[in-house]
């Protein structure tokens, strides 16, 4: 979970207002193919650990999507664009 209030997210622009923002790591294998982010707005919300288990849930079955439709039409399977953004947010979903 990043907190959109604390440093360094709170003097970075925030257009939408987002207060918490939950992420998973979308994988296959031990390659990460995506990242799958919810929030509440404006709203203040303390995710459940049912809410968490759920939504890497389903962060891994979209990355086991992603990876068949890749498979499926003949496409190599990529590593993301922008690796020192993974990294980076890799560490922040592991905390």
């Amino acid at each position: 979970m990043i907190d959109m209030a604390a440093p360094p997210f709170r003097d970075l622009p925030n257009p939408y207002g987002v207060r918490v923002l939950l992420v998973a790591p979308m994988r296959v294998r031990d390659q990460l193919v995506g990242m799958l982010a919810l929030d509440h707005g404006e709203e203040e919300h303390h995710f459940t650990a049912d809410e968490v288990e759920l939504t890497q849930t389903v962060a891994r079955f979209a990355a086991l999507v992603i990876d068949a439709t890749a498979f499926s039409r003949g496409r190599p399977r990529r590593g993301p664009v922008n690796w020192r953004c993974a990294r980076r947010t890799a560490a922040w979903t592991s905390s």
